[in-house]
């Protein structure tokens, strides 16, 4: 059973190609999960005479759409074909054209869509072009394979409608909710699987953000280094530290080819002008709040217009503080290691609130145990 609503669901039960075509379209639309911003991740397959002729998938902005690349990957006529999408095909010119013009002009005769599109700029104009072309449309019914379309897309829908990024939560504890063993300490609480799920996580997301304090104690690059055939690429890092204490030359702020973009950092009117310069000279683009301390809606603000969809948030006890207060969380995948740290822990992974604090507006939608670890995942209802 797949965890509901969880936009990273495939993550935790990946699809897969069955004889299914609205199936296989999802299992090809998750491949470009972490890949698309600002576009959606869709999937596409085109199957005549019970025969799949052609499967694609959105690779990248600015590349083909799944529909227009599933029909250059077919090698026969799709002439009276049907063709299935996991997204209301575009009607309009971006940065590609039209994808009703090439599904009419290629002669598919049926197209069976997975769900509407959000954007103002479509939202039900791809489904009238082609019924005005003559096709048979069909848009699924509430059942498994919409409620995972639904799922794939709440990161673009949260963009394109509430016009912010889609911000999903990481956090690992002892099982008596510390988030170290000892304070100021680095060690890994939780095992391998779980730390191979963790850059997963970050190969499937735009961008993470972590406080000032993580980088001082963890000293982590925040790359993305998982197994598996998909080639890594990194989130863009984004560090808020209100006076610029970190050190200019720490980890998280070297350039790796594969970035998403160049490190970000939030600072105050505080921040020393010698450090934003050292920064800036090494590629990092620092941003400057005109506040004594870094508001979350500004950070919010800004990482929507630099067109992040989805950022993953490894948080201190500080910020996620912060993250309840302004119940800025659509997801949170809690892990907990099977250990007590005992009265000499760090702390609680929530300054001003225990553990039983952080899921606030969240639910349970998904149990998995990764090795010794447990995960939950908690999502917020749609």
């Amino acid at each position: 059973m797949r965890p509901r609503d969880s936009a990273l669901s495939c993550l935790l039960v990946p699809g897969h190609a069955d004889d299914d075509p609205m199936a296989r379209a999802l299992f090809e639309a998750e491949k470009g999960v972490g890949r698309t911003s600002p576009n959606p991740a869709v999937g596409a397959v085109i199957v005549k005479g019970g025969r799949v002729l052609a499967v694609g998938h959105h690779r990248r902005a600015g590349t083909d759409h799944a529909e227009k690349a599933a029909l250059k990957h077919a090698k026969r006529s799709v002439q009276g074909a049907t063709m299935y999408v996991t997204l209301e095909p575009c009607d309009h010119t971006g940065r590609t054209g039209p994808c009703t013009e090439s599904i009419i002009a290629a002669g598919i005769a049926r197209v069976v869509v997975a769900q509407k599109d959000p954007n103002p700029l479509v939202n039900g104009r791809g489904l009238r072009r082609l019924r005005r072309a003559g096709l048979d449309v069909e848009v699924l019914a509430r059942g498994p394979h919409r409620d995972r379309a639904e799922a794939l897309l709440r990161p673009f829908r949260t963009a394109v409608v509430e016009g912010r990024p889609y911000f999903v939560g990481k956090i690992a504890t002892t099982l008596d909710g510390h988030v170290a063993a000892r304070p100021g300490v680095r060690e890994a609480l939780t095992g391998p699987a779980a730390w191979q799920l963790v850059h997963r996580l970050r190969d499937h997301v735009d961008a993470i953000l972590v406080g000032r304090g993580t980088c001082a104690v963890d000293t982590p690059r925040l790359t993305a280094r998982p197994k598996g055939g998909r080639r890594a690429r990194h989130p863009r890092r984004v560090v808020l530290d209100g006076r610029l204490r970190l050190d200019p030359g720490a980890p998280v702020f070297d350039g790796h080819p594969a970035d998403k973009g160049p490190p970000l950092v939030f600072c105050t009117r505080r921040a020393p002008a010698a450090r934003r310069a050292r920064l800036a000279a090494r590629g990092v683009e620092v941003v400057v709040a005109d506040a004594d301390t870094v508001p979350f809606d500004f950070v919010r603000e800004q990482l929507h217009r630099r067109q992040v969809q989805t950022v993953l948030v490894e948080p201190g006890p500080t910020l996620m503080g912060t993250l309840v207060e302004h119940a800025a969380l659509d997801e949170l995948f809690w892990l907990r290691a099977p250990k007590l740290a005992g009265p000499g822990g760090a702390g609680a992974a929530l300054i001003g609130g225990g553990p039983r604090a952080v899921p606030v507006g969240l639910l349970p939608r998904h149990h998995q145990t990764l090795g010794d670890d447990a995960l939950t995942v908690w999502v917020r209802p749609s």
